[in-house]
Parts: C-alpha cells; sequence; structure tokens
C-alpha cells in the first residue's frame, strides 16, 4: 500500500508537545490541527507517580493520521518506561488508518500503540461512513 501510494503521499515533520515526529499523509491534505490536547498530557504527567509495573490503557478514538498518539508514545517512552502503557488508537475510515499506521511504525511506536480499523458508537449501531 505505502509503495502504491507513495507519489499521492508527502512526508513532512511536526512537532507536537515537544516531540518532533514524521508525518505522512495526503499530499493535498490540509494538516491535522493539533488542537488542545494539554489535559491529555496533564493526566499522562500523573502517572509519574504510579507504581512500577502498572498496567494502563488509553483509547484514542477518531486517532485520524496518529498524531497525537504518537506524541503520547514519545512521552511514554521518554517519561512513563516503568509503566505498561499501551495506547489503542482507532480510525474508522480505511484510508486514513493506513496513514495512521504507517506513521506509528515509522515513529519506532508499534510497540505502544496498537492501531485499529474502527470507529465507536454511543448505541452500538453500524453506520456507513461517506469520505
Amino acid at each position: 500500500w505505502e509503495a502504491r501510494n507513495s507519489r499521492l503521499s508527502r512526508q513532512r515533520q511536526a512537532s507536537y508537545y515537544g516531540f518532533d515526529i514524521q508525518v505522512n499523509d495526503y499530499i493535498k491534505s490540509i494538516g491535522e490541527d493539533a488542537g488542545d490536547y494539554t489535559e491529555i498530557f496533564e493526566l499522562l504527567r500523573g502517572l509519574q507517580e504510579a507504581t512500577a509495573g502498572s498496567n494502563f490503557t488509553i483509547l484514542d478514538a477518531g486517532a485520524n493520521l496518529g498524531m497525537v498518539s504518537v506524541a503520547m508514545c514519545r512521552f511514554i517512552k521518554a517519561q512513563l518506561q516503568h509503566l505498561n502503557i499501551v495506547i489503542l488508537a482507532m480510525e474508522p475510515v480505511l484510508s486514513t488508518f493506513r496513514y495512521m499506521t504507517w506513521n506509528i511504525r515509522d515513529n519506532g511506536c508499534a510497540d505502544v500503540v496498537w492501531p485499529i480499523n474502527a470507529g465507536l458508537s454511543s448505541d452500538g449501531r453500524e453506520i456507513e461512513l461517506s469520505v
């Protein structure tokens, strides 16, 4: 998939919360707004006091290109190595999911971030997405 779509893709560097990450996305992408994820990183900082070996699972629903998951992964690897943390990154749009998977691998996060090609709903029903 990557080889076939590389001519339609671009690679760029981005900085998220002090972590430089490589981002693969569509050439015509308008980019992903970093938004304000300060609360997430404050919660992660709070885990620094957790007992070594404790287990945590983080759910990134609607992970898009995986940039926030990758930044969290970098934070975990830099400051929370004493914990067992897994990030479940869910992205329902297949083409975006493939870029997310590419970004997770290229940023060395495949051991922490687990990509899932699915979405969530509040009532459990199936819906069809149009892109």
